[in-house]
């Protein structure tokens, strides 16, 4: 994953939020992440994952490069 988001402490203008699952539960985030620093491999525990991408639309950038690849059974 490549990673060029606004840096900002604890990741408040923009930032990108990996959820494991399809629904936005709090309880169930891998991980937020922002500014350029690459996160550790993201797995999910079943077959999907929720990506979600927020902008204060402040700071303009090319954003991100996301990777994925599959594993295991379906």
């Amino acid at each position: 994953m490549f990673l060029k988001l606004e840096e900002s402490n604890d990741c408040e203008y923009d930032f990108l939020e990996i959820y494991d699952g399809v629904r936005k539960e709090e309880a169930k985030r891998i991980n937020k992440l922002c500014g350029t620093s690459l996160p550790s491999q993201v797995v999910s525990a079943g077959s999907s994952l929720l990506v979600r991408f927020r902008t204060d639309f402040s700071v303009v950038s090319k954003g991100f490069r996301l990777q994925f690849r599959q594993t295991g059974e379906l």
